[in-house]
Protein backbone atom coordinates (compact mmCIF):
# COMPACT_ATOMS: atom_id res chain seq x y z
CA UNK A 1 0.00 0.00 0.00
CA UNK A 2 2.74 2.53 0.83
CA UNK A 3 4.71 1.38 -2.00
CA UNK A 4 1.72 2.57 -3.83
CA UNK A 5 1.61 5.84 -2.59
CA UNK A 6 5.13 6.46 -3.32
CA UNK A 7 5.54 5.51 -6.67
CA UNK A 8 4.98 8.81 -8.07
CA UNK A 9 7.06 10.86 -5.92
CA UNK A 10 10.05 8.03 -6.68
CA UNK A 11 9.41 8.51 -10.19
CA UNK A 12 9.59 11.97 -9.40
CA UNK A 13 12.78 11.64 -7.96
CA UNK A 14 14.14 9.79 -10.59
CA UNK A 15 13.78 12.48 -13.36
CA UNK A 16 15.31 15.14 -10.82
CA UNK A 17 18.23 12.53 -10.25
CA UNK A 18 17.68 12.96 -6.36
CA UNK A 19 19.44 9.63 -5.65
CA UNK A 20 19.97 10.22 -2.01
CA UNK A 21 16.41 10.92 -1.29
CA UNK A 22 16.00 7.69 -3.07
CA UNK A 23 17.71 5.56 -1.05
CA UNK A 24 16.36 6.75 1.69
CA UNK A 25 13.26 5.97 1.13
CA UNK A 26 13.28 2.33 -0.82
CA UNK A 27 15.54 0.71 1.54
CA UNK A 28 13.16 0.79 3.81
CA UNK A 29 11.06 -1.46 1.71
CA UNK A 30 10.00 -4.35 2.20
CA UNK A 31 12.78 -6.99 -0.77
CA UNK A 32 9.64 -7.86 -2.61
CA UNK A 33 8.13 -4.28 -2.85
CA UNK A 34 11.45 -3.05 -4.26
CA UNK A 35 11.45 -6.17 -6.62
CA UNK A 36 8.48 -5.24 -7.93
CA UNK A 37 8.78 -1.53 -8.08
CA UNK A 38 11.79 -2.05 -10.23
CA UNK A 39 10.46 -3.98 -12.73
CA UNK A 40 8.18 -1.41 -13.55
CA UNK A 41 11.42 0.78 -14.48
CA UNK A 42 13.48 1.57 -17.63
CA UNK A 43 16.60 -0.48 -17.48
CA UNK A 44 19.11 2.18 -16.98
CA UNK A 45 16.87 3.24 -14.03
CA UNK A 46 16.42 -0.45 -12.70
CA UNK A 47 19.89 -0.38 -13.05
CA UNK A 48 20.82 2.87 -11.05
CA UNK A 49 18.17 2.52 -8.12
CA UNK A 50 19.40 -1.44 -7.49
CA UNK A 51 23.12 0.11 -7.02
CA UNK A 52 21.75 2.33 -4.03
CA UNK A 53 20.44 -0.59 -2.08
CA UNK A 54 22.16 -1.37 0.89
CA UNK A 55 24.47 -4.57 0.63
CA UNK A 56 21.89 -6.83 2.65
CA UNK A 57 19.14 -5.69 0.97
CA UNK A 58 20.25 -5.56 -3.14
CA UNK A 59 20.86 -9.45 -1.99
CA UNK A 60 17.34 -9.70 -0.99
CA UNK A 61 16.05 -7.73 -3.28
CA UNK A 62 17.58 -9.86 -6.53
CA UNK A 63 16.52 -12.87 -4.71
CA UNK A 64 12.83 -11.57 -5.77
CA UNK A 65 13.76 -10.51 -9.28
CA UNK A 66 12.92 -12.48 -12.56
CA UNK A 67 15.52 -14.17 -13.93
CA UNK A 68 15.54 -11.91 -16.85
CA UNK A 69 15.44 -9.22 -14.74
CA UNK A 70 18.32 -10.84 -12.13
CA UNK A 71 20.83 -11.72 -15.74
CA UNK A 72 20.02 -7.40 -16.69
CA UNK A 73 21.76 -6.41 -13.78
CA UNK A 74 24.81 -8.98 -14.01
CA UNK A 75 25.65 -7.84 -17.28
CA UNK A 76 24.98 -4.08 -15.76
CA UNK A 77 26.87 -4.20 -12.69
CA UNK A 78 30.93 -4.62 -11.52
CA UNK A 79 32.58 -7.73 -11.11
CA UNK A 80 33.03 -6.87 -7.14
CA UNK A 81 29.24 -6.30 -6.80
CA UNK A 82 28.17 -9.44 -8.67
CA UNK A 83 30.58 -11.27 -6.74
CA UNK A 84 28.96 -9.79 -3.49
CA UNK A 85 25.71 -10.59 -4.33
CA UNK A 86 26.60 -14.07 -5.61
CA UNK A 87 28.62 -14.98 -2.08
CA UNK A 88 24.99 -13.64 -0.17
CA UNK A 89 22.80 -15.69 -1.64
CA UNK A 90 21.86 -18.86 -0.32
CA UNK A 91 23.00 -22.01 -1.88
CA UNK A 92 19.60 -22.61 -2.93
CA UNK A 93 18.95 -19.79 -5.02
CA UNK A 94 22.40 -19.43 -6.24
CA UNK A 95 21.27 -22.66 -7.85
CA UNK A 96 18.43 -21.71 -9.12
CA UNK A 97 20.37 -18.45 -10.26
CA UNK A 98 23.21 -20.86 -12.10
CA UNK A 99 19.98 -22.49 -13.66
CA UNK A 100 18.09 -19.80 -15.23
CA UNK A 101 21.10 -17.54 -16.75
CA UNK A 102 22.74 -18.72 -19.97
CA UNK A 103 25.61 -21.14 -20.02
CA UNK A 104 28.96 -18.71 -19.98
CA UNK A 105 27.42 -16.44 -17.63
CA UNK A 106 26.49 -19.54 -15.29
CA UNK A 107 30.23 -19.88 -16.55
CA UNK A 108 31.06 -16.93 -15.70
CA UNK A 109 30.26 -16.54 -12.21
CA UNK A 110 30.94 -19.85 -10.82
CA UNK A 111 34.51 -18.98 -11.89
CA UNK A 112 34.07 -15.92 -9.05
CA UNK A 113 33.51 -18.39 -6.68
CA UNK A 114 35.94 -19.59 -4.11
CA UNK A 115 37.24 -23.29 -4.70
CA UNK A 116 34.93 -24.76 -2.09
CA UNK A 117 32.34 -22.89 -3.02
CA UNK A 118 32.40 -23.74 -6.70
CA UNK A 119 32.60 -27.29 -5.43
CA UNK A 120 29.69 -26.64 -3.44
CA UNK A 121 27.82 -24.99 -6.57
CA UNK A 122 28.83 -27.74 -9.01
CA UNK A 123 28.01 -30.14 -6.82
CA UNK A 124 24.62 -29.07 -6.52
CA UNK A 125 24.06 -28.20 -10.32
CA UNK A 126 25.43 -32.10 -11.34
CA UNK A 127 22.09 -33.32 -10.16
CA UNK A 128 19.37 -33.87 -12.55
CA UNK A 129 16.57 -30.90 -12.44
CA UNK A 130 14.03 -31.63 -10.07
CA UNK A 131 15.96 -34.64 -8.15
CA UNK A 132 16.36 -34.65 -4.11
CA UNK A 133 20.04 -33.38 -4.44
CA UNK A 134 19.38 -30.18 -6.35
CA UNK A 135 16.72 -29.70 -3.63
CA UNK A 136 18.97 -30.76 -0.84
CA UNK A 137 21.05 -27.51 0.98
CA UNK A 138 24.67 -28.33 2.52
CA UNK A 139 24.10 -25.54 4.89
CA UNK A 140 22.44 -27.19 7.66
CA UNK A 141 23.21 -27.89 11.64
CA UNK A 142 25.25 -30.82 13.04
CA UNK A 143 26.62 -32.50 16.45
CA UNK A 144 28.25 -35.05 17.40
CA UNK A 145 26.04 -37.55 20.32
CA UNK A 146 29.26 -37.38 22.88
CA UNK A 147 29.28 -33.63 22.92
CA UNK A 148 27.99 -32.21 25.97
CA UNK A 149 25.11 -30.15 25.91
CA UNK A 150 27.44 -27.18 26.50
CA UNK A 151 29.87 -27.93 23.74
CA UNK A 152 26.65 -29.08 21.52
CA UNK A 153 24.41 -25.24 21.99
CA UNK A 154 27.95 -23.07 21.36
CA UNK A 155 28.09 -25.02 17.84
CA UNK A 156 24.31 -24.48 17.49
CA UNK A 157 24.71 -20.69 17.94
CA UNK A 158 28.09 -20.21 16.11
CA UNK A 159 27.35 -22.28 12.87
CA UNK A 160 22.89 -21.58 13.19
CA UNK A 161 23.56 -18.15 12.17
CA UNK A 162 24.97 -19.25 8.98
CA UNK A 163 22.60 -22.31 8.41
CA UNK A 164 19.86 -22.37 6.15
CA UNK A 165 17.84 -24.36 8.28
CA UNK A 166 18.17 -24.41 12.37
CA UNK A 167 15.03 -26.03 13.27
CA UNK A 168 16.78 -29.11 12.86
CA UNK A 169 19.75 -30.40 14.38
CA UNK A 170 21.20 -33.76 12.63
CA UNK A 171 23.80 -36.41 14.74
CA UNK A 172 26.76 -37.52 12.94
CA UNK A 173 29.62 -39.30 13.24
CA UNK A 174 33.19 -38.29 13.56
CA UNK A 175 33.13 -38.13 9.25
CA UNK A 176 30.27 -36.08 9.34
CA UNK A 177 28.05 -39.18 8.42
CA UNK A 178 24.32 -38.73 9.57
CA UNK A 179 23.40 -41.67 12.42
CA UNK A 180 20.04 -43.49 12.10
CA UNK A 181 20.79 -44.46 15.40
CA UNK A 182 19.59 -41.37 16.83
CA UNK A 183 17.20 -38.93 16.20
CA UNK A 184 17.76 -35.51 15.32
CA UNK A 185 16.19 -32.95 16.89
CA UNK A 186 13.07 -30.19 15.60
CA UNK A 187 13.51 -27.15 17.58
Amino acid sequence: MLKELLTPEIQELIEKKDWKTIKNVINDWPAADIAEFLKNLSPEDMVILFRLLSREKSTDVFSELEPSDQELLLRSISDEKVKEIIYELSIDDRTELFEELPGNMTQKLINMLSPDERKTSLNILGYPDESVGRLITPDYVAVKPYWKISKALDHIRSRGKDAETINIIYVVDDDWHLLSDYFWVHL
